[in-house]
């Protein structure tokens, strides 16, 4: 019996010993699985607080990267940059995004929100704050003077003489239906009729014969003359003189000039021209300008017009072209140094609005006409936008003026042209010019006829040029980027 308890008692303790057992091992266990879990947590609340801190550097240098260079910050900002610490332990990233006025979503005044992102051992955490950029308005104020160079093309509304010592004197079957202005006397004989709008005399005005100043029924406008009249009374209200507004003993209004023509500057000047050739292909007649490289009159008479030789010269917007058999082109301003002469029976319809200058002479003859329109009727030619001026310098082959014959027109010619000539005019037969001309001396004789004036003549055309000095302010408001303000919104 004894012996059956010590047994028992034996196996109760083994239980006991047993169970004490597992239970220390559970608490060994529990203590050491718990210093694991307490060691994990402190090392990541350890890499947690360096990655903030290297957070706050990467935002710190992206503020600094915005205050020291603001205009070029966005070229590091934007892509990002990786720095790594001091310590070589984690990363630092910082970056920044810009919104404006243009961006989705739209800021005004601009802002750029920076970042800084530090990592520890895969722990991430970011900060960010927001600098506004504000916007600066300056204005500022600019001054300059320039020359400003205005062209005075009155003179082509008129038969236009500057007169001399004599008179100018128009004589046989002469019909001027445009206005007429002499700086000098002015003597009309046989059955001269004026008719034009204006008649303006610096000198005297004599008429005899049957010549007269407009009609009883058609009155021309005005009349200016500065010296004497006669017939007197000369008060526009009997004949041979009816005017609406008389003005005998007035000045000339208005005071109206010829122009002088710079012969050396435009023959350099002109390209196409004697220094500069046409662009290749245009098929010119050879010396078409000039057949040397100097201002001498020296290339004999020039042939715009050869028969079945088309031609195409240009340069830019200066063209003259001729197809050969009669249409030709004038566009902007050419220079010939020679002489012009046509005769026989050459009919030319031209285009364009242009100016043609010779060295020399020109000459008209025969039964030639050169007109804007097929028909050469003033019904049909409108010379505002379709008009042609010839100028010539009267200059022979020794640079001496050619005072006597330089412009002629004989014959039944029949022109639509600007006439400029340095020094005289002469007209007989039976001519019919319907555009103006400007000349120093002028004769009419024979059936003459005058119709149209140029109240636009081309941009080419020789005119008085006045220069002026022009200041012009100019104003202008700019408006920049100012200095980044103060970071606010901090967040991380």
């Amino acid at each position: 019996m004894s012996r059956r308890l010590l047994r028992d008692e034996r196996g109760f303790t083994l239980v006991l010993t047993l169970s004490a057992l597992l239970v220390l091992s559970l608490t060994a266990g529990a203590i050491v699985t718990a210093t694991a879990v307490n060691h994990r947590s402190s090392l990541q609340s350890t890499n947690a607080e360096k990655a903030f801190a290297l957070a706050q550097q990467g935002l710190s240098y992206a503020e600094g990267r915005l205050y020291t260079a603001p205009q070029t910050a966005a070229s590091v900002l934007v892509p990002g940059t990786d720095i790594t610490p001091a310590d070589d332990i984690g990363t630092i990233h910082y970056d920044g995004v810009l919104c404006t006025p243009t961006t989705t979503p739209a800021c005004n005044p601009k802002v750029w929100t920076l970042y800084g992102t530090g990592t520890v051992n895969g722990v991430v955490r970011t900060v960010s704050a927001q600098v506004s950029i504000p916007q600066v308005t300056s204005t500022t104020t600019y001054t300059s003077t320039n020359p400003v160079v205005t062209s005075d093309f009155s003179m082509w509304n008129y038969v236009y003489i500057d007169g001399g010592a004599g008179c100018t004197t128009i004589s046989g079957n002469v019909g001027i239906n445009v206005p007429l202005y002499t700086r000098g006397s002015l003597c009309l004989s046989g059955n001269v009729s004026f008719t034009g709008s204006d008649l303006e005399v610096g000198g005297a005005l004599t008429l005899t014969g049957n010549s007269k100043i407009g009609s009883s029924g058609a009155r021309i406008g005005r009349l200016n003359v500065v010296g004497a009249c006669t017939p007197a009374p000369c008060d526009g209200s009997h004949s041979p003189i009816w005017v609406n507004v008389p003005g005998v003993g007035h000045t000339l209004t208005p005071n109206v000039t010829k122009p002088v023509v710079n012969l050396p500057a435009t023959y350099s000047g002109s390209n196409p021209g004697p220094l500069y050739a046409c662009q290749a292909g245009s098929n010119v007649p050879a010396s078409f300008f000039d057949n040397n490289t100097s201002l001498d009159d020296s290339d004999g008479t020039i042939n715009l017009f050869p028969s079945g030789h088309p031609y195409d010269c240009h340069v830019g917007s200066n063209e003259i072209k001729w197809d050969g058999v009669k249409n030709l082109l004038v566009n902007g301003s050419f220079y010939f140094d020679g002489n012009f002469s046509l005769s026989g029976n050459t009919n030319v319809v031209y285009s364009g609005l242009g100016t043609l200058f010779f060295t020399g002479t020109l000459s008209f003859s025969g039964n030639t006409s050169v007109c804007g329109v097929s028909t050469c009727t003033a019904a049909g030619w409108q010379p505002n936008t379709n008009a042609l001026v010839m100028v010539a310098g009267c200059q022979n082959s020794s640079g001496h003026l050619i005072t006597s014959g330089c412009v002629s027109v004989t014959g039944n010619v029949t022109t639509q042209i600007g006439f400029y000539s340095t020094t005289d005019f002469t007209t007989s037969g039976n001519p019919t010019n319907m555009g103006p001309i400007v000349t120093t001396s002028a004769s009419f004789s024979g059936n003459v006829s005058q119709m149209l004036p140029f109240h636009n003549p081309p941009t080419s055309a020789p005119a008085n040029t006045t220069t002026t000095q022009v200041t012009t302010t100019t104003t202008v408001t700019t408006t920049t980027d100012g200095a980044p303000g103060t970071p606010q919104g901090w967040s991380g």
